[in-house]
């Protein structure tokens, strides 16, 4: 798995790729419109940005996680937009 690197407007993401669901993060609510890439999983854990409403992610710590079928990423990504999704929900979700 190779670095996703996401350009946008005004700033560029780095999501370095990762096997395991990493301490202290969880699904990173920014919808398949926003990362669309198939198969896998945005990650980020709590920070602080410049900007108001990016105030609970460091964006120099970003990570994705991919799984076995864009099915599965599109359920975890809506129950990260309707109720949030941490490691334990993500393994829920992952092992049916």
């Amino acid at each position: 798995m190779e670095k996703i690197i996401d350009k946008k407007f005004y700033r560029t993401d780095v999501f370095e790729p990762v096997t395991e669901f990493p301490y202290g993060y969880s699904v990173w609510n920014i919808g398949r419109k926003n990362f669309p890439h198939e198969r896998c999983v945005p990650l980020a854990k709590p920070g602080f940005n410049q900007f108001e409403w990016q105030r609970n992610i460091d964006l120099n710590s970003l990570k994705y996680i991919m799984v076995e079928t864009e099915e599965i990423a599109l359920r975890i990504l809506h129950e990260a937009g309707m109720r949030g999704c941490d490691e334990k929900r993500f393994h829920e979700i992952v092992n049916g």
